[in-house]
C-alpha cells in the first residue's frame, strides 16, 4: 500500500522535533542547522550540510541512504540510542522521540506521538520517499 506521507509532512515532523519547547537545543546553532528546509531533489540527492563537523569515517553524510532506505542517517540519528556513526541520539540532549510519552504537536495542530513519527518516517523512507 503506498505511504500517504509526503516530504511536506516530514518537513513538518522534523520542524515540531527542533522546536519542541522541552528541547533546550538550538537547531540554528548546529553544524547542520535545519537541512531539511530545502527543494525537495536537493533533500533527497544531497548530504548534511555541516563541512567536516558532520562526518561519517571522514566522509560526508548522505541526508538518505537511497540504497537502504532504513538505513537512513536522519531516521537512523532520531530513532537509535545509540546515535549513527559516533553521532549520539538527536537532538542533542533530547527528548528523543524514542522516549516514553514524546509527543509533539505539528504546525497545522496535529499532535503526534514519537511512535508514531517513527513509524510515519520509516514508511516514507520504504516507499520511495515521495515528494507528494
Amino acid at each position: 500500500m503506498p505511504t500517504t506521507m509526503t516530504f511536506a509532512r516530514v518537513k513538518m515532523y522534523l520542524d515540531a522535533i527542533a522546536d519542541n519547547p522541552a528541547d533546550s537545543g538550538d537547531i540554528n546553532a548546529s553544524p547542520h542547522g535545519r537541512f531539511w528546509n530545502v527543494p525537495y531533489a536537493q533533500f533527497i540527492s544531497s548530504t548534511v550540510p555541516g563541512g567536516s563537523r558532520v562526518h561519517c569515517n571522514n566522509n560526508p553524510i548522505p541526508i538518505i541512504d537511497q540504497a537502504n532506505p532504513s538505513q537512513t542517517p536522519f531516521f537512523l540519528i532520531l530513532t537509535d540510542p545509540a546515535g549513527f556513526c559516533g553521532i549520539s541520539q538527536m537532538p542533542a540532549g533530547g527528548p528523543f522521540i524514542t522516549d516514553a510519552g514524546y509527543q509533539v504537536t505539528l504546525s497545522d495542530g496535529t499532535n503526534v506521538t514519537g511512535a508514531q513519527i517513527q513509524t510515519d518516517l520509516l514508511d516514507w523512507l520504504s516507499n520511495g520517499f515521495p515528494e507528494n
